[in-house]
């Protein structure tokens, strides 16, 4: 049996996967998707600490660091002793070969105070030969940053291109080769001498991974992008978030004027939104109960409710999705008045009318 530095993901990401099974590769995206990753709406993705069950490392998806990549979040990956692994895997692309991905990038920052030498790991469940009946376990194929690059500076969001990059193979006596962890070995050269090498037939899973042997770490990870014949999806990890905004900018609006509350989240889990509309006196006017619609292009839900208010002074908002989360949000509504510098000129007008219509009568007299 191999150690559980092997392959602990296998037990803990397939008995996720039987408890809420995901088809992933089976579902249609376009040539270039980005897919929202977060608490709410995770789509495969699964944390898992190792060894399995017993280990301390922890993860999550937060704001920040810094400005990521891609939206507003990322990844975060923290160990705290060198028996603590934690990675985030997503159980997929069964079977496909190394040689078909044609673009495989990621990003990292890491905190300071970390070993300078350590980023989050992309990692493959591998199979030497995806194309033969041999499917027992074959350890992982790894990528870190540091082999290729050294120390990494602090504080800094770094982009890489993996492919470009040195992997080593956790189990190199099953796969029958040299590129170890002191002897990585370049992508193509793997590729090279392993042609049919590529991603489990049964226990595939693409990771990214802190720990292992590191004494502590604490760093992120955003906008994975792999591209496979074509077809590109990049992985944006975000914390889940709520919206609610209104259709002025200002919030102010005259009264009679329509104002629309609109919603939105990546929390897939939400699939209804009740407005609620009270007027300045606190009675609740109006209560509307819509259904979220996906919007593919942000890969969020969204919600609206238009509403006339009929009087003046300041209303509120209340969003209550189905999950329990509540948002509130005001405006002011004010008379539509006529400036009074306008109310002169019209009345310095309408009297120089009146007086020239005056001497016209006269004249006709």
């Amino acid at each position: 049996m191999l150690p559980n530095k092997a392959l602990p993901i296998l037990a803990g990401l397939m008995a996720v996967l039987i408890l809420n099974p995901f088809q992933f590769i089976e579902r249609a995206y376009a040539a270039s998707t980005t897919i929202v990753v977060g608490p709410g709406a995770m789509h495969g993705w699964t944390f898992l600490q190792e060894p399995v069950g017993t280990g301390t490392g922890t993860g999550s998806m937060v704001l920040g660091p810094g400005t990521p990549p891609a939206g507003k979040g990322s990844l975060n990956l923290k160990v705290n002793a060198a028996s603590d692994g934690m990675l985030l895997g997503l159980q997929g692309y069964n079977g496909v070969k190394l040689a078909d991905i044609e673009e495989l990038r990621y990003w990292t920052y890491r905190t300071a105070g970390s070993n300078p030498f350590l980023a989050v790991s992309l990692q493959f469940v591998i199979d030497k030969d995806v194309t033969d009946a041999v499917n027992i376990p074959q350890g992982r194929l790894v990528f870190e940053p540091y082999y290729t690059a050294g120390a990494l500076p602090d504080n800094t969001w770094q982009e890489w291109d993996a492919k470009a990059g040195k992997w080593w193979f956790t189990h190199p006596a099953i796969i029958g080769t040299s590129c170890t962890i002191h002897t990585p070995c370049f992508w193509n050269d793997i590729i090279t001498a392993f042609p049919n090498i590529g991603i489990h037939n049964t226990f595939g899973a693409v990771i990214l991974k802190a720990g292992s042997g590191w004494a502590f770490f604490d760093g992120n990870a955003d906008k994975l992008t792999i591209r496979v014949n074509g077809e590109s999806i990049t992985y944006d990890f975000e914390p889940s978030f709520y919206t609610l905004t209104l259709s002025d900018p200002d919030a102010t609006i005259n009264i009679g004027d329509p104002m629309t509350a609109f919603t939105e989240t990546n929390d897939y889990t939400n699939d209804t939104v009740r407005f609620r509309w009270f007027d300045p006196f606190g009675t609740e006017v109006r209560t509307q109960t819509v259904s979220t619609v996906y919007d593919g292009l942000t890969d969020t839900y969204k919600a609206s409710d238009t509403f006339i208010p009929n009087a003046v002074g300041t209303w509120q908002i209340i969003a209550e999705f189905n999950n329990g989360t509540i948002l509130i949000t005001t405006l002011d509504v004010k008379f539509q008045v006529v400036p009074e510098s306008v109310i002169g000129a019209l009345g310095v007008a309408g009297t120089s009318i009146s007086i020239l219509a005056m001497r016209r009568l006269m004249r006709r007299q």
